[in-house]
This record gives structure tokens, C-alpha cells and sequence, in this order.
């Protein structure tokens, strides 16, 4: 058979195979057991070692009190909202926030601070900005929305009849007005006595 040149003789390849330096299967840690499919030795072993850290690894009881979430009573929330469209909306709305504060703290003797005012349409997602925006911005409408929390019905009502009287009392062209009064429910979350706490499995339907 013709060789090319340089290829090694064919005898010489069957030597090599036979040759002290012949290739040999890896030999496992144990003997007679050969890896599954897709399984290395290695990998074996190291999934042995790590089952017996987990076997070993010490246990802590469970913890003395649970975390439960209480519902207080959190007073009445009043809100209200108005809107303002057209050349001059942004500074419109604006007065007639500074309105509702002026009345609250002169009228109701009340901190205007526990008023929370944003726009919607310019920063409703970010209130604690509260209407410091530029009179500048000219969206083609806007609409101011006030809040308040109190433990007293009647300061929820009375914003809510004061944003409605903006109709009359505030700047022109204020429209829209929606008014609510609702009670509401505090979350706190506190620690118990785990003895207190009886499971319970109740199936409806």
C-alpha cells in the first residue's frame, strides 16, 4: 500500500496502541462500580461527600415567638380631587391648593401639613413633591387630588367639602370634582408566643 508522505506506518500506529503508552480507561474510587450515564467519578463523589456534610450538619428548634400582622384601626381617610384644562392649568391648580391650605390652617384650625396635594398628570407617582412644579409646564390639562388621614370622621368630610367648594371658591375653570370619605385599616406587624398559635386547616367549598 502506497504511504503518503509523512504518515506514520500503519504497524507503527498498531504498536503505539499496544505500547507502554497506550491509552487506559480512568479507574474509580470504587472498585468494580462504574459511573451511570452521564456521570463522572468526580461528580459522583462529590454528591457522597456533600450528603454526608447535610447528614452531619446540626439542627436548631424552631424559634420561640411567630410574626403575625395585626389590623388597627387607622382612622378615616378623606380625599378629593378637581381638575383644571386649557392655558394656565399647572398655575391654576397650584392656587387652588394654596386655597385649601389657607382655609385649613385659618377656617378649621387645622395643620395644613397633614394635607397631601400632588398633581396627577405632572407628579402623582412622586407626592413628596407636593405642587412644587414650574407654572411654565403647559400639559393640556391637569388635575389636583388632596388627601388627608385622621382619626376624626369629621376632618375627612371637611377637606372633602372643601375641594367640592372649589367650584365656586377657586380659580376658573375647575371641574370634575370627586369626593370620598372612608374608614380604614392599619397593618402592624408584631411577635407572639408560638404556644398561642393553634394551626388550623379549614377547607371551603
Amino acid at each position: 500500500m502506497t504511504e503518503l508522505p509523512g504518515e506514520q506506518p500503519r504497524d507503527a500506529i498498531a504498536r503505539d496502541r499496544d505500547g507502554p503508552h497506550r491509552r487506559t480507561r480512568p479507574a474509580f474510587a470504587h472498585a468494580g462500580a462504574a459511573p451511570r450515564a452521564g456521570e463522572s467519578a468526580f461528580g459522583r463523589d462529590k454528591a457522597t461527600a456533600a450528603r454526608r456534610k447535610t447528614s452531619r450538619s446540626p439542627s436548631a428548634p424552631p424559634p420561640a415567638t411567630l410574626k403575625a400582622s395585626i389590623g388597627l384601626d387607622g382612622g378615616f381617610v378623606g380625599t378629593g380631587a378637581i381638575s383644571y384644562a386649557g392655558p394656565g392649568c399647572v398655575g391654576r391648580a397650584k392656587l387652588a391648593g394654596a386655597i385649601l391650605r389657607e382655609r385649613w390652617a385659618e377656617v378649621h384650625r387645622r395643620d395644613p401639613a397633614g394635607l397631601q396635594m400632588s398633581l396627577i398628570g405632572l407628579n402623582s407617582a412622586t407626592p413628596w413633591h407636593g405642587l412644587d412644579v414650574d407654572d411654565r409646564l403647559a400639559p393640556p390639562e391637569i388635575r389636583l387630588r388632596v388627601a388627608t388621614q385622621s382619626m376624626r370622621r369629621d376632618d375627612a368630610e371637611d377637606l372633602a367639602r372643601e375641594v367640592e367648594a372649589l367650584y365656586t371658591n377657586g380659580p376658573a375653570g375647575g371641574g370634575g370634582v370627586e369626593i370620598a370619605v372612608r374608614e380604614t385599616v392599619a397593618i402592624i406587624s408584631a411577635l407572639i408566643p408560638r404556644e398561642l398559635v393553634e394551626p388550623r386547616v379549614e377547607v371551603l367549598g
